[in-house]
């Protein structure tokens, strides 16, 4: 069974609410798989939020392994010693699916940006697409801003805040001067990583408004941080478009900031002189990880000399997207160091492990 055909049978299971699916693949019930979905649940070197780098490593050849089990639970393939608390099994799949971060990956996210899914399920998912910077997220969470219950409407906002766009302010702004005091953190800190100031005023407006001392020393600590970030901000947008050598390259390497106006400096210096800081820009701006970028990104990173060819490629692959994988393996032919067509060659693999259907681990 091709992995085309097995996601397509668990997106249907999905969508009509018939059974499990999947209780027969050899994937999903491989030892390979269990072993790797269980690592670090009972012990000390990954906790809660950091599956097994070599489950995450698995890719797409796993996804529909860990549907199955955010569908229907890790019963259904026998794993019943998932982390203690409701939805444990649950819950680890979907952090593991966001890890994966493939596209099939963030479209089933996508997917659970839906009312009618569980509590659970739609919270998960609000928090991957914002940490994933997914653009298609945006219309499930707006509509989200609607849900009855707050902290969902407040952890969308979050996310709509993450993914950057400037359009959807208006719509956050009035979600949020309509939140209830103890999640006006939450929507203060999604105006923070959006980054556009317009939102100091009916912020500082709405929290002056809280009863509770506490509460709102703790939200405007948010907007304190925020003026904080604002004027490092300006430090770093200095050095991008000024500096030079060892001080640019460090800057970028250390970048915090992730703003419109730091993601516009990266972008530019794609297209400075020096090698060294194209490819250091294309590994932060793979951190912002805005899908639309992948293209130019590979395309700079493909022109880059030798020497630095693997800086630009490490943030390539950060986006697990398979369209890399020759081009890369093209370019690591033609090069004379065998150390770094190595690396070169085995950094293409990886994320064909992630991007592959094979049928085992």
């Amino acid at each position: 069974m091709s992995f085309k055909h097995l996601f397509a049978t668990a997106a249907i299971a999905v969508l009509s609410g018939s059974g499990p699916l999947l209780a027969n693949c050899d994937v999903c019930t491989s030892p390979e798989f269990r072993t790797a979905f269980l690592e670090g649940q009972h012990g000390v070197i990954i906790d809660y939020t950091s599956p097994s780098p070599d489950l995450v490593a698995m890719g797409n050849q796993v996804l529909p392994c860990l549907i199955e089990i955010a569908e229907h639970g890790g019963n259904v393939l026998g794993i019943d010693t998932c982390i203690e608390g409701e939805h444990g099994c649950e819950g680890w799949a979907l952090a593991t699916i966001r890890m994966i971060g493939t596209p099939e990956a963030r479209q089933y996210l996508i997917g659970n940006l839906d009312p009618d899914k569980e509590w659970y399920q739609i919270r998960i998912a609000i928090r991957a697409v914002g940490i994933l910077r997914e653009p298609g997220a945006r219309p499930g969470l707006r509509k989200l801003l609607e849900h009855d219950d707050p902290e969902l409407r407040a952890a969308s906002l979050g996310s709509l805040g993450a993914i950057g766009d400037r359009s959807d302010f208006d719509v956050m702004v009035k979600t949020a001067i309509a939140l209830p005091d103890d999640q006006l953190r939450a929507a203060a800190n999604g105006f923070r990583i959006l980054g556009d100031p317009r939102a100091f005023g009916p912020l500082e407006k709405r929290i002056a408004d809280i009863e509770n001392p506490e509460t709102r020393r703790w939200t405007e600590s948010v907007l304190a941080d925020w003026r904080s970030q604002i004027a490092e901000e300006k430090r770093v947008l200095s050095i991008l478009r000024t500096g030079s050598g060892w001080d640019l390259y460090k800057t970028i390497q250390k970048l915090r900031v992730q703003s419109d106006e730091v993601r516009s400096a990266l972008l530019e210096l794609l297209e400075h002189e020096d090698a060294r800081a194209r490819a250091e820009s294309v590994k932060a701006l793979a951190r912002f990880n805005v899908a639309p970028d992948f293209d130019k990104l590979l395309k700079v990173t493909l022109a880059l000399p030798n020497t630095f060819v693997l800086i630009g490629a490490e943030g390539i692959e950060q986006f697990n997207d398979a369209r890399a994988i020759e081009p890369l393996e093209k370019y690591a032919s033609e090069m004379k160091s065998l150390a770094r067509k190595r690396k070169l060659v085995a950094l293409a693999d990886r994320i064909r492990r992630r991007t592959s259907a094979s049928q085992a681990p």
